[in-house]
């Protein structure tokens, strides 16, 4: 079983579970465009009808799956943690279940609309100050996130560079999930219509999900275990670093 020889990834894995996973995604993303096309054209028993196949269908068909992959990432995080025995991986667990949950409960949503609130606290809340909110709640809620992960980074380089892939992998969701979405309420918004920002924002972010589910899977299956570091502490004894 083959393993990348800087980032302790099954190769084998990756190679097979990510284009499953794209192959899927470009599937929702098919279905999406067929029911955007043809929902004012179609008799309403046809499948194709049905708003579940949206992208941006709350509990839709993709959404279920993204659900799915979130889960998939968390549990092969926490193997990772026990196995390697360091926080980095509980820390990018929890990120995970925090937008697991963000995703099936609209945290950061509903957390925007309380700050559009406080923006407009005799209760004309205006689309600009909701989908300001949005992203300064994000924002707050991720900065917290931010110094569980720096609490937990490790000394060894091995698990650094995994990590940082990781990380970069798990921040690329929130580009799309607020940033995407912020951009398609400001004045850009009508310049390329909804069905681009749907197809942008909701379709970027199950691809990477699926990246972020890859890599967790792929670096769980491996047999791979970096060799531990030792160092010294005040009184001379070798200590375990990670």
């Amino acid at each position: 079983m083959g393993e990348h020889p800087g980032l302790g990834l099954n190769r084998a894995a990756l190679a097979g579970l990510l284009p499953i996973l794209l192959v899927n995604d470009a599937a929702m993303m098919a279905l999406h465009e067929a029911y955007a096309r043809t929902v004012d054209h179609l008799p309403t028993f046809l499948a194709l009808h049905d708003p579940r196949f949206s992208l941006s269908y709350d509990g839709g068909v993709a959404e279920r799956v993204e659900y799915l992959k979130s889960a998939a990432t968390v549990i092969a995080l926490a193997v990772c943690a026990r196995r390697e025995q360091t926080r980095l991986f509980w820390a990018l667990a929890a990120v995970h279940l925090w937008l697991l949950l963000d995703n099936v409960f609209r945290l950061h949503e509903r957390a925007g609309y309380l700050a559009g609130l406080l923006v407009a606290p005799d209760g004309g809340l205006t689309l600009s100050s909701r989908d300001l909110g949005q992203p300064l709640a994000f924002a707050a809620i991720g900065a917290g996130l931010a110094l569980l992960l720096w609490r937990a980074w490790p000394p060894r380089p091995d698990l650094r560079r995994l990590g940082g892939l990781m990380i970069l992998a798990a921040a690329s969701i929130a580009v799309f999930a607020v940033g995407v979405d912020t951009l398609h309420a400001s004045a850009l918004g009508p310049m390329f219509g909804d069905r681009f920002w749907v197809l942008l924002e909701d379709g970027g972010e199950t691809v990477v999900l699926s990246l972020n589910c890859a890599l967790a899977v792929a670096f769980a299956l491996s047999p791979y275990r970096a060799p531990q570091q030792t160092a010294s502490d005040p009184l001379g004894r070798a200590a375990s670093v990670r």
